[in-house]
């Protein structure tokens, strides 16, 4: 599990370096699955959303997620920037079976959520769910959701 773990990390780091980020963030995601969110702004209203996290659904999971995400105001009021996100990505889930066997699962996601980011503060709280429809090893579908804190740097 920790060389999963790691290859994913890595993996998730050298992809930073590679999208020519104008606004990095970091920070958790709380809920189904727990663990670590990331996003890239690519201005215009688009960005990229990472997700390195533990899925405590039935089995043990290390979940993983690219989503390509556009952005529309709704409100900005008393400080606060409110906005609607959407987009389509992909999770790559090590799904543990029984006997200590490990199966790879891949998914299509489609994610939808609210921001809340405070003006004069790099701190943004969101909210969100996602559909998934796994691909391989079946087909089936399945649903995320969490709300959470990033730091914008």
């Amino acid at each position: 599990m920790f060389k999963k773990m790691f290859l994913s990390v890595l993996f998730l780091l050298s992809s930073f370096s590679l999208l020519n980020a104008q606004n990095f963030a970091a920070g958790v995601i709380l809920g189904e699955p727990t663990g670590l969110s990331f996003t890239v702004d690519q201005g215009r209203g688009g960005f990229w959303d990472f997700g390195l996290a533990y899925s405590l659904d039935k089995n043990d999971n290390l979940h993983f997620h690219v989503d390509r995400l556009w952005s529309s105001p709704l409100a900005n009021e008393n400080g606060m920037r409110t906005r609607l996100y959407y987009g389509i990505g992909g999770r790559l889930l090590s799904h543990e079976k029984g006997g200590g066997d490990d199966e790879l699962r891949l998914a299509l996601r489609a994610p939808l959520g609210l921001s809340f980011r405070f003006r004069r503060s790099p701190v943004e709280l969101f909210v969100e769910g996602a559909l998934l429809m796994d691909v391989v090893p079946s087909t089936e579908t399945d649903f995320n959701a969490g709300v959470g804190l990033r730091y914008h740097f």
